[in-house]
């Protein structure tokens, strides 16, 4: 597992260079055009619910704490 922060003009280089893996993502307005993206350089993809997501965060509202919550819910 990963941590780090990309910008937005940096994310397609960065998965580019990694080995195909599991990704989820949780659902959103953009999420199906990453989706999209990501397969198509190997990577699978699961878009995951945002109702999935809520019961594992925290209390406290980051991008560091989603991502946590994302990772579990998609195991």
């Amino acid at each position: 597992m990963l941590n780090r922060k990309l910008r937005r003009s940096e994310a397609l280089r960065f998965f580019e260079k990694l080995p195909p893996c599991l990704m989820g993502m949780e659902a959103c307005g953009s999420a199906h055009y990453w989706v999209r993206e990501l397969a198509a350089l190997g990577h699978e993809l699961r878009p995951i619910p945002s109702a999935y997501v809520k019961p594992s965060s925290s209390e406290v509202k980051t991008d560091a704490a989603d991502a946590g919550a994302i990772s579990e819910s998609v195991t």
